[in-house]
Order: C-alpha cells, then structure tokens, then sequence
C-alpha cells in the first residue's frame, strides 16, 4: 500500500511499458465491486522438474525468517481469499518486512501496511462490525484485511498471463486501483513509487521457484535490509543477508 517510511533506491527495472498498454490486458467488475478471485490451478511438471507445489502453501526458500514466522497465518489468508500464498508472502516482505508493528510516514499499518481509511473501508464492505484502526497491528486480522483487499485487484485486473496480472494486482494495491484504471486508459501515469513496488513483487515473484532472487537482493541493497532487520530483532529471529 502507500508510502514506504523509508525510500527504496531504484534497483530493479520496472514495468510500466507493460501496464500502459491496455493489449492483452482486461479490467472486470466495478472499482468498487466485491469478490476475490480462486487459485489458479498448479502448473504441470515439465519432464526432469520437481511438481510445482500447491498454490495453498508459502514455498519461496530464500524468503527471511521475519516472514516465514507468519507462514501458516499467511497460508490461512490466502486460502479464505482464493489467493497463491507466495503472492501473499511476498507482499508481506515488500510492505514491511515481516514487522506486525510496521507504520508508514503515511500512517499505513501492520503487516501488509493498510492505511486506516482502507481499513475501515474493507470493514464496511464486508460488514465487520467489530473493525477498529487499532486492529490494524494485530497479524491475523491484517493479513485477513490486505488478502481479501489484494485477492479484489486480482479479481478486478486481468492480464493475458498470470506474471502480468501479478504486476496489474501489485499497481493496483501499492497505488490504488482508481489510479491503475486511468492509467490504462491511457489517461495518467502511475508513480514513481508505484513503477518500483511492480518492480520488486513482480520480480520476486517471478523468481519465486529460485534458489535466489536477484530482486530480493537488490531490494534488500535498495534499503529493504532495515525492514527485515527490525522485523527479525522483534520476532526474535535470526537475520541474514539474501542466499
């Protein structure tokens, strides 16, 4: 979501000719419209590859200890919100390092940094009647809030494959989806910011089955080190530079 409290260097090439051409890319539903989409089904194994694990499970090794604690809660969002638990982590890394305690000069929150207007926005629409900003902090309840947030990008931004709906979903979270919605219609440009966040999830997710990721890296260089730092001293696990 918005605002960083500190500002990742520009270390990965982002994406934007690609989110600026409207071809093989189509937007559904409302802006404001309900629903989060299903999981895509596994990729078939191609001869002499391991099987390409369930989509329900976080199975990105080079991910740090500080997100890897929050695993199952990750899983369990992911799977209420029809959503590939590695996508759910890797926001989780790239939004606030694993740190539940994780505040933006922006004000966002928690886990996957939800700024309380959105927070009180998803209550609404979701009727929960007992939604309260100082929630925000608590892991279960933000993960369940920023999956079923994520899980509507997914369901509204479609592109012609999986890698490009993954940089649509990551626009429409970090900038906003009114925003991402202009932008492909050729009316306003996405920020600076927004151009960077597609950067660094839409590369490590597409490096989610390497041994390492060389966005990981380069986000880490980039100042994402801090964030996984204080994460990990305040879970009290261990912390190590990307494999």
């Amino acid at each position: 979501m918005p605002t960083r409290s500190f500002e990742l260097r520009a270390g990965v090439a982002v994406l934007g000719v690609v989110l600026g051409a409207t071809a093989g890319c189509r937007r559904t539903g409302a802006e404001q419209s309900d629903g989060a989409s299903g999981s895509p089904p596994a990729a078939s194994a191609e001869p002499g590859r391991a099987p390409e694990p369930p989509p329900s499970v976080v199975a990105v090794d080079w991910l740090p200890a500080s997100v890897t604690h929050w695993r199952a809660d990750i899983e369990t969002a992911a799977a209420v919100h029809g959503l590939p638990a590695d996508l759910v982590a890797i926001v989780v890394l790239v939004e606030s390092g694993g740190d539940p305690a994780a505040r933006s000069s922006s004000g966002a929150r928690g886990l996957m940094q939800i700024l309380p207007p959105t927070g009180r926005h998803i209550a609404g629409v979701r009727a929960l009647a007992d939604h309260a900003d100082r929630r925000l902090v608590e892991p279960r309840y933000n993960l369940d809030l920023g999956a079923w947030y994520l899980a509507r990008q997914r369901t509204d931004f479609v592109a012609a494959d999986a890698d490009k709906t993954v940089e649509l979903v990551a626009a429409a979270y970090n900038g906003g989806p009114g925003r991402l919605a202009r932008h492909l219609r050729g009316e306003g440009t996405l920020s600076a910011e927004t151009e960077r966040y597609i950067g660094w999830v839409g590369g490590m997710w597409r490096e989610r089955r390497a041994p390492r990721s060389v966005t990981y890296a380069a986000w880490w260089d980039a100042g994402g080190s801090r964030l996984v730092t204080r994460a990990a001293r305040a879970l009290d696990e261990p912390v190590a530079p990307p494999p």
